[in-house]
């Protein structure tokens, strides 16, 4: 059971890099989107709304990486902590018999 938990919170960890990088690309983007508007005035206004996309999704990530590192921390706990002291309670308790 703990190796299911670990292979969890290692696909888990992979999950939130992946995200995490993918904010970074579009917060470069929408940099990249906003020079772009301010240079081509033919078609401002859709670079305009594509780096304002680009930023809410940023924002929407940054959203999830906060609910993911706390997911993440809990399920180090567990694997790490709670279910070796569970382990180790139970071989005490067994022993004492």
């Amino acid at each position: 059971m703990q190796r299911t938990y670990a292979q969890l919170l290692t696909v888990s960890r992979g999950y939130t890099s992946y995200v995490r990088e993918a904010a970074k690309m579009q917060t470069q983007m929408a940099i990249a989107m906003d020079d772009l508007a301010a240079n081509d005035a033919d078609i401002a206004a859709d670079f305009t709304r594509n780096a304002k996309t680009q930023r809410s999704l940023v924002n929407c990530a940054q959203l999830l990486l906060a609910a993911m590192d706390t997911f993440n921390d809990a399920m180090r706990v567990l694997t790490d902590k709670v279910i070796e002291d569970t382990i180790l309670t139970i071989r005490t308790f067994d022993h004492s018999r």
